[in-house]
């Protein structure tokens, strides 16, 4: 709960930070996919959906990019534990010959993702996308809790910058 808090109030610095980096930089939509496709957890068939979400984001259609990115991130953090060797679906509970995806807190608290993302990177991510104690933004949008008021520049902003911490990640040898 607390780093929920914290991030409410680091919001301001990290607005001031993405206009800052967008300006002089002057990035675009294409520009940034092609940054974010240089990481294996990114899947050159999901482009368009990229694109789309983040220029949602760059015109202020938060409704929009919220919805477009937010599954983008779980693809990329369900190929991310694909990449380190361990499976994306698990048994269905009521039926263990059906099998059925995992959820992204699944995904979070993976031992294996754990080993590969640090400590705090995992924090913010399930802060903000699954956990209940949190902003918990995935949850809340696909379960259909958020209302016009939770699609705004604030949780815009911070599933943007997820996406380019996302992006940083790089296969090594």
């Amino acid at each position: 709960m607390q780093i929920s808090e914290n991030l409410s109030m680091a919001w301001p610095f990290l607005a001031t930070c993405l206009d800052a980096m967008l300006k002089r930089h002057q990035l675009t939509a294409d520009s940034i996919v092609s940054h974010l496709e240089l990481s294996p957890v990114f899947d050159k068939n999901r482009r368009e959906l990229l694109i789309a979400g983040v220029q949602a984001y760059f015109d202020g259609d938060f409704i929009k990019a919220i919805h477009v990115l937010i599954p983008q991130i779980e693809h990329v953090l369900r190929r991310l534990l694909a990449l380190v060797g361990r499976p994306t679906s698990k048994h269905a509970r009521s039926n263990l010959g059906i099998m059925q995806e995992k959820s992204l807190d699944d995904i979070l608290t993976d031992p294996a993702l754990q080993t590969v993302l640090p400590e705090d990177m995992l924090h913010y991510l399930s802060v903000l996308l699954a956990d209940r104690r949190g902003w918990n933004v995935r949850n809340r949008l696909a379960h259909a809790l958020m209302s016009s008021e939770n699609f705004n520049r604030q949780v815009a902003d911070y599933v943007f910058h997820m996406l380019l911490v996302l992006g940083l990640i790089r296969q090594t040898d």
